[in-house]
């Protein structure tokens, strides 16, 4: 049986130059040619160096014989996935993602004259900020637009946070991947056809 090169081995996907949500996961729909469609809700705002995808090591499990100083056999129990990614704004649109639609309420006009110049308003929305837990699928793209990454299936959570002072506040996801067994994680590249 013929080896593989390294060279023909490459298939880089890094300079991530978008992060897409769709608030329902993705099928793969069955039959002689699979297909999915990718409808995204968000293309979402995501501060560098904060997109985390991380497949969990697998912990190996060991089995010993008396009078055997190697294994005899062994096993694994799969890792946890672990998602995260910071998003820096406070839109509405956001907050009703993270928080979900009926814990983010649009406010009246409110004044606030008392220590704000005489006949100003304010206006904004008010969040409850319970912990909602969030099932979609996230699309992850490349720079060039040729090369994706699809977590079919993740469960994310959301909180606020403001680190630093010249930080603005954001909202921080945090999640996993849940598996069912199937494509939860799928690579595709842009396939352009003659003709």
């Amino acid at each position: 049986m013929a080896y593989t090169e390294k060279k023909n081995l490459k298939l880089v996907i890094d300079d991530l130059s978008m992060l897409l949500v769709q608030k329902t996961p993705i099928t793969v729909a069955s039959g002689s040619t699979p297909a999915i469609t990718i409808a995204p809700d968000y293309e979402l705002p995501v501060t560098v160096d904060t997109l985390q995808t991380t497949g969990g090591e697998p912990t190996i499990n060991h089995y010993k014989v008396i009078g055997q100083d190697g294994d005899w056999t062994s096993s694994s129990t799969p890792g946890e996935w672990t998602v995260q990614f910071t998003v820096p704004t406070m839109h509405t649109d956001v907050l009703k993602f993270a928080f979900g639609e009926d814990n983010v309420k649009v406010l009246g006009t409110i004044t606030a004259e008392d220590f704000t110049e005489a006949g100003k308003h304010w206006e904004g929305v008010g969040v409850g900020l319970e912990s909602k837990k969030i099932t979609c699928s996230l699309v992850i793209m490349n720079g060039a637009k040729d090369k994706m990454v699809i977590l079919r299936n993740v469960d994310l959570w959301a909180h606020v946070m403001k680190e630093a002072n010249g930080d603005p506040y954001c909202v921080q996801f945090n999640g996993t991947v849940v598996s069912d067994g199937s494509d939860d994680m799928m690579i595709l590249q842009k396939v352009v056809t003659q003709g």
